[in-house]
Parts: C-alpha cells; structure tokens; sequence
C-alpha cells in the first residue's frame, strides 16, 4: 500500500491508503485500502464502504473470500486478482474442519463479480519458484495486476517508490 501511495504522489496523482491489520504477527489479516484520484480534491474518505471497489488484489485467497472484503467489492463489475495457492489461516489450528478448498474459494469470488472478472494465479508457488521464497507473493500480485493493466500507477513509479524504501530492493 505504501509503494502504491509512494507512486501516485510520483505520477502526480492523488492517493489515500489505511491499512487494517488483525493482528498479523498472531495469524491474522491485514487489509489495506487504498484510493486513488487525479488530485487530492477527488478523494473524500480513506476508508473504502460497500460495493466501492474496483479492484481487489488478494494475496490469501481465504482471507479475499471473507464476507467483510467481499461486501467492498462493487457488485459484478470488480476486478479481482487473488493467490490462488490456499494457505491455512490461524482459524484453521482450532477448527480443522474449514473447507478450505480452492474451487469452491473461487467460486464464491465468480459469484460475486462475473467470472470473467476473477483472475485467479498461483502466486505463492510462482514467488517460490521465481525467488526461492514465500514472501514475494504480495509484490508478485501487485506486479500481476500492473501488468493486467489494472493499476492507475506506472511502472515506473512503483519501481522508484521501492528504491526510495531502502529496503530489500532487489528481491522486491
């Protein structure tokens, strides 16, 4: 979220980001909202409400297909790229019963927005694959969706919002 809003402010653009975190280092999700517009006059709230989405990046596919990040999502005309690669959720140490199967993950996301609109992609195994590492997976996502021509952000940009970062900037 931080890179995305570093490089709006490159492209000369406006951008409000609020990231929600439950509790990650415990197991549980974090959320960022990010919103973008050609000036700061075009932005009213960070946090984003009901059908307000256009665009869901989802680097847990249990996590995207959650009622709360569903709700966001604006009602068939969303574009949803998501990790496909299931990884269970801290929930799962305590209810080993969660179905956590991919197709049905997937189905709720193509029940929500058009079918067409889902972009599912084996991120976590591609990150590992391509890095030798799990935790490239969101940066993974987010260059996905860039090259999906879904971020109103340059390429550009974003590579020089991870440089001004300092960190990991090779591996990100």
């Amino acid at each position: 979220g931080a890179w995305l809003g570093m490089a709006a402010h490159l492209d000369d653009k406006a951008c409000n980001a609020m990231d929600i975190t439950g509790m990650a280092q415990k197991g549980g999700s974090v959320v960022t909202h990010l919103r973008f517009g050609e000036k700061k006059g075009d932005l009213y709230a960070t946090r984003l409400w009901e059908e307000s989405a256009d665009l869901l990046i989802g680097c847990d596919l249990v996590v995207t297909t959650g009622q709360a990040i569903l709700d966001l999502l604006r009602h068939e005309t969303a574009r949803i790229v998501v990790n496909s690669d299931v990884v269970p959720t801290a929930q799962f140490q305590s209810n080993n019963a969660i179905d956590l199967n991919k197709d049905k993950l997937i189905a709720i996301l193509n029940a929500r927005v058009t079918k067409e609109h889902v972009t599912p992609v084996d991120a976590t195994t591609s990150a590992v694959k391509l890095m030798g590492d799990s935790i490239a997976t969101n940066v993974f996502m987010m260059g996905f969706a860039l090259q999906k021509g879904l971020l109103p952000v340059s390429l550009e940009s974003i590579e020089q919002a991870i440089r001004l970062n300092g960190v990991a900037i090779e591996d990100n």
